[in-house]
């Protein structure tokens, strides 16, 4: 009888797993920021975007089906996605008001005006996390802000700050910067509140697989022509566990940064490949 019951126990048990598992594999992708004129793809969906005299128009295709998600003679490329929802504005260039949509993909429709804020000369996506849209406001200098969905507040948190990346929790914030130069990369921890400067001598960046990837120029004093003595270095995603790729480079200008290796322009304008 004993031997039995433990069957019968694991059976059920193997059953139940078994009409669990899809339930949990079917999860929704991270949001991110991402420019639907290169035509990204997140969560199974490929954004794309396309510009008229008088409209714009954004689509969605998924399962080889291309279908309009919205449309607005304002209406800008970059949104904030996890491939099931979206975050995507207008900004009048002439009144500085930006008004935030959120639409639904399976649906095709706009659910919802989000909000809408005077933003100046300037206003761009960061991200979403946990509940709150991040953007920025205004270009020189420019401020990070977060808008709460649930209680429709607005709260300004870093200055300075005219681009951002995100990755998770992290937000990756740079400066307006109109001439070559070093710039500032820091770090906004959007669960602690939290601000963390990586590099005061910032050429440019990419966030791969985990891993933020820089180049920093070896001097803050620098002119506005080539070549340049930089170097390549690697961090965690919060700024901390800093490592030296490659300790000297002399670079005309960057092409694409690898998790291996780096592209860049040598003093003759050749494009040149190093690896780590």
């Amino acid at each position: 009888m004993k031997i039995r019951r433990m069957f019968t126990g694991l059976f059920l048990f193997l059953l139940m797993s078994l009409f669990m598992v899809p339930a949990c594999s079917a999860q929704a992708a991270s949001y991110q920021v991402v420019n639907t004129y290169e035509n990204p793809k997140v969560g199974g969906v490929t954004f794309s975007f396309s510009s008229g005299s008088s409209t714009n128009y954004l689509y969605v295709t998924k399962n080889g089906t291309k279908s309009v998600l919205c449309s607005g003679q304002a209406l800008n490329p970059e949104i904030v996605t996890n491939g099931s929802k979206v975050y995507c504005y207008t900004w009048n260039y002439n009144s500085g008001t930006a008004t935030v949509y959120k639409a639904d993909v399976s649906t095709r429709k706009i659910e919802e005006e989000v909000f809408s804020v005077s933003a100046g000369e300037n206003f761009t996506l960061g991200g979403y996390y946990n509940g709150k849209i991040y953007y920025v406001k205004g270009l020189d200098p420019g401020t990070l802000c977060s808008y709460t969905v649930s209680s429709g507040k607005h709260k300004s948190l870093v200055n300075n700050v005219t681009e951002v990346t995100q990755s998770g929790k992290y937000l990756y914030l740079t400066p307006y910067n109109g001439d070559v130069g070093p710039s500032t990369l820091r770090v906004y921890n959007a669960s602690s509140g939290k601000v963390k400067t990586i590099t005061k001598k910032l050429f440019t960046y990419t966030v791969l697989s985990g891993k933020v990837y820089y180049v920093e120029f070896k001097s803050s004093n620098i002119d506005g022509y080539g070549p340049w003595k930089v170097r390549v270095r690697r961090c965690a995603l919060n700024g901390g566990s800093k490592k030296t790729l490659i300790s000297s480079l002399s670079v005309n200008g960057i092409v694409k940064i690898g998790k291996k290796s780096i592209k860049y322009l040598n003093s003759n304008g050749t494009q040149k490949t190093k690896k780590y």
